[in-house]
């Protein structure tokens, strides 16, 4: 669980009152902010034992490689289709998260959002190409040393570092690393600001988190309360979705005041990226993902564009 004043945290305790108070006090949920619990891979094993009983986190590729589809890029382009996709049950992405966590005993109740990563950095290259994808851009830019996030990087015309997060800081503000891959508006605003000086809206992924209750928690409840916290949780969903872009457009606000630059590209051009990027970026997930899943995620984004 992520610290008290982040957006997951807030929207966990805001499921737990609204469980409290429509079971008239029979479910209470205690929240453990701040990882207290343990990091992430270790908190999902607990919730396949039973041992925890909820957890609003990233859902770990560890079981199943099928987890790390919120990571395919521009498989939404804006916070309307991140509503229908991570909200629509019906659909091949609320399908798939739902079997990958069923089958390691966890209910996925719904799912959530950290916002939409780009680029933030103190150098990036020649500014008025970054949307040019068949320029090469002269900076290093870091990324969580994933197949799929260094594979956008490339693509968006960047030079590659995988040097580890907790460093991240100090290699931007001493110039060993020029920008960093993986972080929102929000999360530059919140640790980043004061070694930055752009931030350059790709909006390739929104990484999803996953609202889950461990199957044998769900499974001990009478019948009426498992789908209240279905009920509730779906609400939460859109709830919390909304936070997050609120917070996002507060962090965009409070950048710009701290003196960065915010880029974004046009419509035109962001599409373009996009079609460019899925070109080079989904053979990697085709691999992982099969014929099937890789089927419906290209259905799915042709009627995006």
């Amino acid at each position: 669980m992520t610290s008290n004043e982040h957006t997951l945290t807030k929207s966990a305790q805001r499921f737990a009152d609204a469980v409290y108070e429509a079971t008239d006090g029979d479910i209470k949920i205690t929240i453990y902010p701040s990882n207290q619990l343990g990091d992430y891979l270790a908190v999902y094993d607990e919730l396949m034992m039973g041992t925890i009983d909820l957890a609003w986190m990233t859902v770990p590729d560890k079981y199943d490689i099928r987890a790390n589809i919120g990571m395919t890029p521009y498989i939404v382009m804006d916070w309307d289709d991140l509503k229908t996709l991570y909200s629509d049950k019906d659909l091949w992405f609320f399908k798939t998260m739902s079997e990958v966590n069923a089958a390691q005993g966890v209910t996925l109740l719904g799912v959530l959002t950290n916002g939409f990563m780009g680029i933030g950095a103190k150098n990036l290259g020649n500014l008025d190409t970054l949307f040019d994808l068949n320029v090469k851009q002269d900076a290093l830019i870091r990324s969580a040393s994933i197949d799929s996030l260094i594979a956008q990087v490339e693509a968006f015309g960047f030079r590659v570092t995988t040097i580890p997060y907790a460093d991240l800081y100090s290699a931007l503000q001493t110039g060993i690393a020029d920008g960093w891959y993986g972080g929102s508006l929000i999360s530059n605003n919140v640790g980043f600001k004061d070694v930055i000086k752009y931030f350059v809206e790709y909006k390739a992924v929104n990484e999803p988190m996953g609202m889950l209750i461990s199957t044998k928690t769900m499974e001990s409840l009478p019948a009426e309360y498992q789908e209240l916290l279905i009920k509730i949780a779906e609400d939460e969903a859109l709830t919390g979705i909304a936070d997050v872009q609120a917070a996002e457009e507060a962090a965009r606000t409070a950048l710009e005041e701290y003196g960065i630059t915010i880029i974004t590209p046009t419509d035109e051009e962001l599409q373009e990226v996009a079609k460019i990027v899925r070109e080079k970026v989904y053979p990697l997930f085709a691999e992982e993902f099969g014929e099937e899943l890789m089927n419906e995620i290209y259905a799915w984004v042709e009627n995006l564009d």
